[in-house]
């Protein structure tokens, strides 16, 4: 109903009211989902947000390795779905429990202060309409990693994680091989 689409318009023997209630009992059902999924065991979440995890900390730390330095890569796109999203911000302790839009977007930025020091951020972006509109603004959430608490520098803001800290943070979130055919059988 974001853009305005309705099945009853379509289907005669839907009425709108009912489309509405469905839709919000849906949503109340893949909310209480959702929840029991995502707020599991340190297990749990390392199975559904380590690999992605994984291959971000491993992509942020060759940015500064020697061997990469010719390398031009500045964009790195991954694409998955919502619940995917959902682990990987409840493994950061970062979901608020509310339900995610489509199309939403988490950005984990890498930024250079110094020729040594090196910080994450990361963005939240869940809405879509102000693509469809150019007279909106594009509001992206920055994100505070618990984790990063009392990690950031007063000149960067909260939500800079320190490179370190991130890799730290992640590390027991990593996904090897060893583990997947140790836990999957």
């Amino acid at each position: 109903h974001e853009q305005g689409y309705y099945w009853s318009d379509h289907f005669p023997q839907l009425t709108r009211e009912r489309e509405m209630q469905i839709t919000e009992e849906t949503a109340l059902f893949s909310y209480v989902r959702w929840n029991n999924e995502f707020s599991l065991s340190p297990w749990a979440k390392r199975n559904r947000a380590g690999g992605i995890l994984t291959l971000i900390g491993e992509n942020f730390r060759s940015r500064f390795s020697i061997r990469d330095l010719e390398f031009p890569q500045k964009l790195v796109v991954l694409s998955s779905h919502d619940t995917k999203l959902v682990a990987v911000m409840e493994a950061l302790n970062v979901w608020n429990h509310i339900l995610m839009p489509y199309a939403s977007t988490l950005f984990f930025e890498l930024f250079q202060q110094n020729i040594t020091q090196f910080y994450v951020r990361v963005l939240y972006f869940n809405t879509t309409d102000a693509l469809l509109d150019p007279t909106q603004t594009i509001k992206r959430y920055p994100l505070e990693l618990p984790d990063c608490f009392n990690q950031t520098t007063p000149d960067l803001g909260p939500t800079f994680c320190p490179l370190e800290r991130f890799l730290k943070i992640i590390e027991p979130l990593k996904l090897v091989q060893s583990d997947i055919e140790k836990d999957c059988g």
